[in-house]
C-alpha cells in the first residue's frame, strides 16, 4: 500500500477484531504509518480491544522521564483547595498528569494545558520552562496546542506556581496567526506525519479526552480517600438526555461504527426571552465532535435568527472546546453549524459581512450527524507524501518552481499591453527572480525574521 492511501476505518476495525483479515501491505502501511496507528488505536479502545504490548499510551506511560525525588513529597499533598490561575497541579483518575491552570469558572470547570516533563516533546508552539521556573528542577514544556477544558473534580492536588500566563498567550497569538512564538522558548517545528511526537501528542490528547467535562465521573479506588468536594461532585452531575432522544442514539451507534455518545449536563443559553437552547449530548467520532443541543419550548414553528441561535450555541461550546460543530433539535428537524459557519464571515464577491449561516439543515437529527461525521475529513485524511527516512520538504526547490510559473503568467499577459513600454517592462523581468523568491520563503521559515527577508528579496518602491 502507498504510503498516502490510508485504510478506510472500516478496514482499521476488520485490523482490530482480526489482523489476518487483511494483507501483508496494508499492516506494513500501518506500522510505518503514524496517523493510521492512533486511529487504529482509538478504534481498538471503543471496541474494549486489550491494548497490545506496544501500545503507545502504555509505552508513554511505562518510558516516563525518571521523576525527581522531590516530586515525592509534592504530590503526597492533599487537595486543600480549588485550583487558581498560574497553578500547575496534578490531575487524572488512573494516571495522572500535569496541567498548567490558565483560567477557572464559576461551574467547576478549568481551562487548561497540559504539561510535560520532556521538553524533546514540544514544538514550535509549546513552551519550554527551565529548570530554575519550577521546584520539580527538570525542564518542562506546556503543550499549547492541547489546551482544553477539564472538570475540577479530577484535580488532586497543587504541584507549584508558575506566572508564564504572558508566554501562554504569546504561543496562542502566534497559533492563531500562523506565525513562530517571539521572545519566547519553545521546540522546533513537526515537518511531517513521521514524527514520533505527533503519536505522543495524539495519546496525551486521549488521556485528557478521558477526563474531558463530558466523560463519566470515575469511581476512586479502594481504600483511597476522594477528593473531590460535595460541590464539585454536584456539579459534575450528568442529567439524561429526553427520552426522544434515546432513540437518536440507538441509531446513531448503528450507523457509526465506533460513535461514542456521552450525555451532557444541560447547560442553557437565552435566545430573548421566551427561547433557549440545552446541551443534551456529545457525539464523538474518531477525532470530531459536535454538540447535540434541544430548542425550547417544544413545537416551535420556525427557527430563531440565525445570527442569535449561533451566539447561543457558541456560549455554550466553551465548555467543549473540542467541538467542532454544533446540531440544533427542533422537533423533528435539525440545524448543524460547524465552528466557522458561527462566525461572521466575509462576502464574496462583494466583501459585505454575512452572518452565520447552518452547513446543513431540513434533515433529521440522525441523517445530520450522519451526514456530518461521514462527510468530515479527519486531520489524518489529508496528509502528505512521508517516507520512513525522514526527508524534509524543499521549500526552495517549491519556491523557484512557482515563481517561474508565475513569472511566465506575467509575461503572457504584459504581451497584451498596448503601450510599448509597458509591454516591455512586463516581458523583462528580472531572470533573478526565481532564486530570490526561494532565498525569501527559506529565510523566512528559518528564523522568522520577515524584515530581514525583506529587505534580502529587493523589492522597489515605497509601497509594500
Amino acid at each position: 500500500m502507498r504510503d498516502d492511501v490510508h485504510p478506510l476505518s472500516t478496514e482499521l476495525l476488520a485490523i482490530s477484531q482480526d489482523p489476518t483479515s487483511v494483507g501483508a501491505s496494508t499492516l506494513d502501511h500501518i506500522q510505518r504509518c503514524v496517523a493510521c496507528r492512533v486511529r487504529l488505536s482509538r478504534i481498538q479502545r471503543e471496541q474494549g480491544v486489550p491494548a497490545a504490548s506496544h501500545d503507545s499510551i502504555q509505552r508513554i506511560i511505562d518510558a516516563s522521564t525518571p521523576l525527581p525525588a522531590v516530586l515525592a513529597d509534592l504530590v503526597s499533598t492533599e487537595y486543600d483547595a480549588d485550583p487558581q490561575p498560574n497553578e500547575i497541579w496534578r490531575v487524572g483518575t488512573t494516571e495522572a498528569l500535569l496541567v498548567w491552570v490558565r483560567r477557572t469558572f464559576d461551574d467547576g470547570i478549568a481551562d487548561v494545558v497540559p504539561v510535560v516533563l520532556d521538553s524533546e516533546l514540544a514544538d514550535q508552539y509549546s513552551l519550554i520552562l527551565d529548570e530554575a521556573s519550577t521546584p520539580l528542577s527538570v525542564e518542562m514544556a506546556a503543550i499549547v496546542p492541547l489546551r482544553t477544558h477539564l472538570p475540577t473534580r479530577v484535580f488532586l492536588n497543587r504541584i507549584a506556581t508558575v506566572g508564564i500566563g504572558n508566554s501562554i498567550a504569546e504561543v496562542m497569538t502566534a497559533m492563531r496567526e500562523g506565525r513562530r512564538p517571539s521572545g519566547v522558548h519553545v521546540g522546533s517545528p513537526i515537518y511531517d506525519d513521521g514524527d514520533q511526537r505527533v503519536e505522543f501528542r495524539q495519546a496525551l490528547r486521549d488521556l485528557l479526552a478521558d477526563l474531558s467535562p463530558s466523560a463519566a465521573p470515575s469511581t476512586p479506588e479502594s481504600g483511597k480517600d476522594e477528593v473531590v468536594s460535595r460541590s464539585a461532585m454536584e456539579r459534575s452531575a450528568r442529567e439524561e438526555p429526553p427520552d426522544d432522544l434515546h432513540a437518536v442514539r440507538a441509531e446513531l451507534e448503528d450507523r457509526l461504527t465506533g460513535v461514542r455518545i456521552a450525555p451532557l449536563s444541560g447547560i442553557s443559553a437565552s435566545i430573548g426571552s421566551s427561547i433557549s437552547v440545552r446541551s443534551v449530548l456529545k457525539v464523538q467520532y474518531l477525532d470530531t465532535a459536535v454538540i447535540v443541543l434541544v430548542l425550547s419550548p417544544p413545537g416551535l414553528t420556525c427557527w430563531p435568527d440565525y445570527t442569535d441561535l449561533a451566539a447561543a450555541a457558541q456560549k455554550i461550546v466553551l465548555s467543549e472546546p473540542d467541538a467542532a460543530a454544533v446540531a440544533i433539535m427542533r422537533n423533528t428537524e435539525a440545524l448543524l453549524f460547524t465552528s466557522a459557519s458561527m462566525r461572521t464571515a466575509v462576502g464574496i464577491p462583494n466583501g459585505n459581512p454575512v452572518g452565520p449561516v447552518p452547513t446543513l439543515s431540513g434533515l433529521t437529527l440522525v441523517d445530520t450527524l450522519c451526514k456530518h461525521l461521514d462527510g468530515s475529513v479527519t486531520v489524518w485524511d489529508v496528509t502528505d507524501d512521508s517516507t520512513d527516512s525522514g526527508a524534509r520538504t524543499d521549500f526552495a526547490a517549491i519556491t523557484s518552481r512557482h515563481a517561474a510559473v508565475a513569472m511566465a503568467e506575467v509575461a503572457r499577459q504584459g504581451g497584451r499591453a498596448l503601450q510599448p513600454a509597458k509591454k516591455l517592462a512586463w516581458q523583462s523581468l528580472d531572470e533573478n527572480f526565481e532564486q530570490k523568491a526561494a532565498e525569501f520563503v527559506t529565510s523566512i521559515l528559518g528564523d522568522g525574521d520577515i524584515d530581514a527577508a525583506l529587505t534580502r528579496l529587493g523589492l522597489e518602491g515605497d509601497n509594500d
